[in-house]
Order: C-alpha cells, then structure tokens, then sequence
C-alpha cells in the first residue's frame, strides 16, 4: 500500500492541473488597463467647463464625470442631456428624416420646445457639418460640427442641444 501510493505521488507530482477560467482571470488583473486619457473629454457650454469621460454603451457615447452631468452621443448628434453644471433641464433631441431636410424636435423635460430645420452632414476636410434654424421664419442659421483627427478619430463634438440655442462643447483631451 505504501508504495502505491509513493507511486500515485510521483505520478501526480509530474502532472499539471490547468483551470482555464482561473488562468484568464489571473491573465486580465496583469495586462495593464486601458489609458484614462484616452477616454478624456472637456465638456463646455456657455461658462461652464468640467472634464468628461466617454463611455462606450449599446446606445453609443456617454460621456459623463463626478458631477453628474451626462449626455448621450449616438455617432452623430447628442441625442439625450440629463444635466450639465446647474442646468439640471433634461434635453433631448430627435431627428425626423424628411428627405432632404430634417426635421429636428428639441424637447426641454418632456415638452417640445421647438422645431429646427436641418440639412444633411456635409463633409468639409477633417470635419463633418451640418446647418440647421429654426422653423420660424426669419430664424438664424447654426452650425453642427464634428471633428476628426489625421487618424479619423471622433475629437470634437459641437451642437446646439436646446430651442434656445444652448451649445455643447465637446473636445478630446490630446
């Protein structure tokens, strides 16, 4: 009996026991984690300019900090805001496609405020515009950009978000 299991012991000492889930658990807590700066955004509107971090969600970008302010990107226009500095208004945008315009609905907490007529993204150099005014007659026309570095990566968000003309800011920390 002793030597069966001097025997068994030698055989074992020789095997390895792998756990593949254990492996790749102790694999990820040693790669080193993505870059924060790479995530970084200022968000300014009017006065106000706090960093932002951008977070990539089913729905696209959200880009959101400590002080709860939190707006949501979909790739081409911020389509929610929950709250920005002591704006604590909940905006949002949407767009109805009317061929070659848009007709884009600015909603302040639950009512719609306004209407804006837009046209389609035209691409100019590294950036993507896209014009839009108001309804009413006589209203100002306005600018949506979104910027792109040499690489086409997104850097530079800026959109009115509100009937009131209220603009967003965003810009990628370099």
């Amino acid at each position: 009996m002793k030597m069966l299991t001097i025997a068994m012991l030698a055989l074992l000492s020789a095997c390895s026991i792998r756990f593949p889930q254990v492996e790749n658990i102790v694999h990820t807590l040693q790669d080193k984690p993505p870059e924060v700066d790479n995530y970084r955004w200022q968000l300014s509107v009017e006065e106000y300019n706090q960093p932002v971090l951008a977070v990539a969600t089913d729905n696209g970008l959200v880009f959101a900090n400590n002080l709860d302010d939190a707006m949501l990107f979909d790739g081409a226009v911020i389509r929610r805001v929950v709250k920005i500095g002591i704006d604590k208004n909940r905006y949002e945008v949407v767009d109805i496609d009317q061929g070659e315009t848009i007709l884009r609905q600015m909603i302040q907490n639950g009512d719609q405020r306004a209407s804006h007529l837009c046209s389609s993204w035209q691409k100019q150099r590294r950036e993507w515009r896209q014009s839009c005014r108001d309804s009413k007659a006589g209203s100002e026309t306005y600018t949506n950009i979104l910027g792109f570095n040499a690489q086409g990566e997104l850097n530079n968000i800026q959109q009115v978000i509100s009937a009131s003309g209220k603009r967003v800011s965003l810009q990628k920390h370099l």
